[in-house]
């Protein structure tokens, strides 16, 4: 199973960032890129799709929003 990392997913924005293997590696991933800022994105989210099909179902197992500093 692959986990996309997607900027503003479903918005006219969004943008796939990066993809990994383990729900580890992009949580950690999303944690560093967001550390600081939000990249210019509302939302940063760790994605997957039902039967790995970007026309399945979305399932979201990680989320940082843009009010995440406040």
């Amino acid at each position: 199973m692959n986990y996309q990392i997607y900027g503003d997913y479903g918005y006219e924005t969004e943008c796939l960032l990066e993809e990994f293997a383990t729900l580890a590696e992009a949580k950690r991933w999303v944690q560093g890129y967001t550390r600081r800022d939000m990249g210019g994105y509302q939302v940063v989210e760790v994605l997957t799709f039902a039967n790995n099909n970007l026309a399945g179902e979305m399932i979201l197992h990680f989320s940082v929003g843009d009010d995440h500093n406040a």
